[in-house]
């Protein structure tokens, strides 16, 4: 017992040696010398103040304990969690001392604060997709993710304005904003950009600034437990002894930005300046590894490496040389064999690490799987068993992955195109590589022929490597990937990288209607690339193009939709199901709007003429919206007294659209009260006419008599300080407007600020004889819809999808239904059976439906059998030779559930 006082003493003696500059009280000497040791929560992930590098943690916050230490004589015993565990283990007791906490007065009771080490700014991070960002009013009614016990949180949560998602982990938070299941997050710069370079985020962009009533910046600061008061007092002055020159040392090692570097701005020794003057750095790359790396037609080095090269040159004065080769698997050989000194860009493997040393890794990439358009979606890398499966021949994750899944069946290639043309020509099930390289090699091939499937659980982590001896040359590369910024990278992968990711739905129940989205968000892209295409041909046929191209999706969509209805669901499925359905109307309404907007504009617009019951339409109406209406607490009425049964000849179609944007919009702008709808007939009616008034009503927040007049206007939105909406994009009036008058009506309106509004217009319809009309029914529910026992229906669409939601639709109405993907498959069913309808997709390859028609009429078994025609042009001059080709009825996509048994339904009455 009697050595514990001499090292006690004997400790002292070396706390004073170290801590001469600081004056410390007998008391807080005392306490160093009996105390030392200090346990402090610390976050792994907090860069760049507390993180890792090769498993051993680095950072600011290291750095500066490390000063404090040697300052006081205090050692730091340090433990790593996520911070709201760190957070909980100090309230607890559980730690002395905790790492970036910031002051916030409810936190004195278990918290001694030392003054404000560094300062960061709170920065509100969207995706591109988000729109402008006008302040924090932006986010009212957003999903808005922060940190669990961020200091910062109360003061959000007293806002009440959005809807705040709690996270453990800046890695979880971040990725669900790239992903789409928040809207924004909150956090510190310096953090979000390591994230962002990290995992080669590129739909991430900053908004602003976060200012807060009470919060400005993030104020890191060591906090101390109140019972400890010796303690935080020595802590407090080990900062304040820290100098000028240590403090700026600190910053420009771990925040400090790139600069445009002339050349020799890093800090190297006499010796790396020596090998860099006297040596020609010779490289090899992947040549078709764009957008990492390749050559283009002159053969040029070119991609993300090329430009990390260009300013290496620059930061280091140094002299590189491409040593061209023909393949990747070509320059793994070339540097085995010394011909050149260092890879570009390459993954550290354990066979690899026998004739090689690698940087840390400055790029990390998904890796994804494609494959053609009809298969499923991936979601676990198992689902590949028993398929062939390419891979680039040489690429580190042949081995990897074979190791791992040895049941995979992986076939080499020689580069990306080999891989993806291999699984277009159906030679390949799929082909891994990274997000990057495919989504590089989709901007200009294999749009609507192959897609990203799924992602699979590796990533892909880039080095740059050296040739085992060269020790100088490794280190030199080290230390200027240590001093390059956030921005560099980020500049960079944006050039090369412009490919987002889509947004992430995780509701297992309805994955049918996820993967119809998700191929409506391709087409959308399919749309982009098509442009260029298609400028040389007529407007006409480009609309009718992008009608196809986005209404088939939409018609998987609404009828999955309805099977799902149909469907044993609990209240939350249902309710899922439910918004699934309002979100699919609500686009469904964008898309008609646009494209009849565009035909508008393009004097193309036809409208089309056809007998249907007003009451049966009024109700259509109605049930799109109710949902709606329930949602926000308001009555929805439809009033038509006097027009129960009229059948009246006119465009449905586009009525309907008229009266759902002006419902829609009213039901938008009301937040208690009522909408209702009022049809009433006019005086002016004839006998073979009748002229219908339309009126729809609101008690929402009005519209200000300066904004009537600019109203119809294309792009023009009620902004009133009374509304939180932020839906659509101000073409819903304006389509509305020209919609009536090409009807031969006029759209007016009545508005007082605050007390509500009034649309209203009047059209003259010719009256319908009753023969001309089908006899369709109103019903309450989908399982109202019931077709004769036995009816043997054929369904022909080319689009899988298309043909499984219709089959079931009509399984589940108590039909019979064979399948068919294309007019000579359709044909060899009818040579073998005989069908009471056929519903004929007419845009099939090859053999359209129009053609099938005419062989039914000619050759078929049944040739009187009725043909429904399924089709997402919608337009007269189709509806016209639809008639021609004989056809029996009209059915436009997307459809809803009843839409198709009211078509079926339809031609069987007329036999």
């Amino acid at each position: 017992m009697k050595i514990l006082p001499a090292l006690i003493f004997m400790l002292g003696l070396l706390i004073s040696a170290k801590a001469v500059a600081i004056e410390f009280t007998e008391e807080e000497k005392e306490y160093i010398a009996s105390n030392p040791k200090v346990t402090v929560a610390m976050m792994p992930d907090f860069t760049p103040f507390s993180y890792s590098i090769e498993n051993s943690p680095v950072g600011f916050e290291h750095d500066l304990l490390n000063l404090i230490s040697e300052k006081t004589g205090l050692y730091f015993e340090k433990s790593f969690s996520n911070w709201t565990t760190n957070y909980n283990a100090f309230k607890n007791k559980e730690r002395d001392v905790i790492t970036s906490i910031s002051y916030k007065k409810f936190r004195e009771p278990f918290t001694t604060f030392t003054s404000a080490y560094y300062e960061i700014p709170i920065m509100i991070f969207v995706r591109d997709d988000f729109g402008e960002y006008l302040g924090i009013n932006s986010l009212e009614n957003k999903r808005v993710g922060v940190l669990k016990d961020v200091f910062y949180l109360a003061e959000l949560e007293a806002m009440n304005t959005m809807e705040l998602v709690y996270y453990d982990t800046y890695e979880e938070l971040t990725k669900d904003l790239v992903f789409g299941k928040v809207d924004a997050l909150l956090q510190n710069l310096t953090n979000i950009n390591h994230l962002i370079k990290k995992h080669s985020y590129n739909n991430i962009r900053l908004a602003s600034e976060l200012s807060l009533k009470n919060t400005k910046k993030e104020d890191l600061r060591l906090g101390v437990q109140p019972e400890k008061p010796l303690l935080s007092s020595i802590l407090q002055k080990g900062l304040d002894s820290i100098t000028k020159k240590e403090k700026a040392s600190l910053v420009n090692k771990w925040i400090g930005s790139i600069k445009e570097y002339a050349g020799g701005h890093i800090e190297l020794s006499h010796h790396e300046i020596a090998y860099l003057d006297q040596n020609t750095i010779k490289y090899c790359i992947n040549p078709s590894g764009l957008p990492f790396e390749g050559l283009n037609e002159q053969g040029e080095h070119v991609g993300m490496s090329a430009d990390y090269y260009d300013l290496f040159e620059k930061m280091l004065s140094a002299k590189f040389e491409l040593v061209k080769t023909r393949s990747w698997s070509e320059s793994i050989n070339a540097i085995r064999e010394e011909k050149c000194d260092m890879l570009a860009l390459g993954m550290e493997t354990h066979d690899r690490k026998e004739y090689l040393n690698f940087t840390s890794h400055y790029l990390e990439v998904p890796l994804v799987v494609a494959t053609r358009v009809d298969v499923p979606f991936i979601n676990n890398i198992l689902d590949l068993e028993g398929q062939k499966v390419g891979i680039i021949r040489g690429d580190a994750f042949v081995d990897i992955l074979r190791l791992k899944y040895p049941s995979l069946t992986l076939v080499e290639v020689d580069d990306i195109n080999q891989g993806l043309d291999s699984v277009k020509n159906e030679a390949l099930f799929a082909y891994i590589d990274t997000l990057a390289s495919i989504g590089y090699e989709f901007q200009s091939e294999y749009f609507g022929e192959l897609k990203i499937a799924g992602k699979i659980d590796e990533d892909l982590k880039l080095s740059m490597a050296v040739v085992k001896q060269d020790t100088v040359l490794l280190d030199i590369l080290q230390n200027t990937i240590n001093n390059l910024s956030n921005e560099t990278h980020r500049e960079i992968l944006h050039k090369w990288v412009p490919v987002k990711y889509e947004t992430e739905v995780d509701y297992t129940l309805i994955w049918k209607v996820l993967i119809a989205t998700l191929l409506l968000v391709a087409l959308i892209f399919y749309w982009n690339t098509m442009v260029v295409k298609i400028r040389a041909k007529a407007k006409d046929d480009f609309l009718a193009v992008m009608s196809h191209e986005l209404r088939t999706p939409m018609n998987a969509i609404s009828g999955l939709n309805a099977l799902l209805k149909l469907s044993p669901l609990d209240p939350t499925q249902k309710s899922y199901v439910e918004k699934l359905e309002a979100s699919s109307g609500y686009m469904m309404q964008l898309i008609n709007n646009l494209l009849d907007f565009a035909k508008v504009k393009n004097d193309s617009f036809e409208l089309e003429q056809q007998s249907f019951r007003l009451d049966i339409a009024l109700h259509s109406v109605k049930s799109i919206l109710m949902q709606k209406a329930d949602d926000r607490g308001i009555a929805l009425t439809v009033m038509s007294e006097g027009l129960e049964s009229i059948a009246i000849i006119g465009d449905r179609g586009h009525l309907s659209q008229v009266l759902i944007n002006l419902i829609n919009n009213a039901i938008k702008y009301t937040e208690e009260g009522e909408v209702s709808l009022v049809v009433t007939q006019l005086p002016e009616s004839t006998e073979n006419t009748v002229r219908i008034a339309f009126s729809v009503t609101d008690t929402g927040i009005g519209i200000a008599e300066a904004d009537l007049k600019s109203l119809f206007d294309p792009y023009q939105r009620v902004i009133n300080s009374a509304s939180n909406t932020s839906e659509g994009v101000g073409l819903g009036l304006a389509i509305s407007k020209s919609l009536v008058e090409l009807m031969g009506g006029q759209l007016h309106v009545e508005s007082r600020l605050g007390q509500g509004s009034r649309f209203y217009f009047d059209i003259t319809f010719e009256l319908a004889d009753d023969h001309m009309v089908s006899q369709a029914i109103i019903a309450d529910g989908l399982d109202d819809f019931t077709l004769p026992a036995g009816i043997q229906i054929l369904l022909t669409d080319d689009a899988p999808l298309n043909r499984y939601v219709g089959g079931e639709m009509i399984k589940n109405m108590g039909g019979s239904v064979s399948l068919a993907s294309t007019g000579e498959g359709a044909i060899v069913q009818l040579q073998q059976k005989s069908f009471d309808v056929v519903l004929m997709d007419i845009s099939l390859p090859e053999m359209d439906g129009f053609e099938v028609s005419q062989w039914i009429r000619n050759h078929s078994l049944n040739p009187n059998v009725p043909i429904i025609a399924l089709t997402a042009h919608n337009l007269t001059h189709i509806k016209q030779h639809c008639e021609a080709a004989e056809m029996n009825g009209f059915l436009a996509k997307p459809f809803e559930y009843q839409d198709l048994y009211r078509a079926i339904y339809g031609v069987l009455n007329e036999q």
